[in-house]
């Protein structure tokens, strides 16, 4: 199932490039995918690429704006994480 949802993402990244809602949005929910894999280089990529740290106040749905919200939570957590393994 996980590799179908990634699939699923990635490939709405290659045939929407343009759109940057959902290229957000794609980027955010493979973070969340990552995370729940234990993949968290991978996850903190995408929300590199979902440019997280620098995203500016313009008009979302709600629905972008609870997949931010999670995301910032995952990223968070992701840190600790990497920062508790590392020592």
């Amino acid at each position: 199932m996980e590799n179908k949802s990634q699939l699923c993402l990635i490939s709405l990244l290659l045939i929407i490039p343009f759109q940057a809602l959902v290229v957000l949005d794609a980027h955010l929910l493979l973070g969340k995918l990552h995370y729940a894999m234990g993949m968290y280089e991978d996850a903190i990529h995408h929300y590199q690429q979902a440019e997280l740290d620098t995203l500016t106040e313009k008009q979302l749905p709600c629905r972008s704006l609870r997949i931010i919200a999670e995301s910032y939570a995952i990223k968070g957590l992701q840190l600790t994480t990497i920062m508790v393994s590392f020592f």
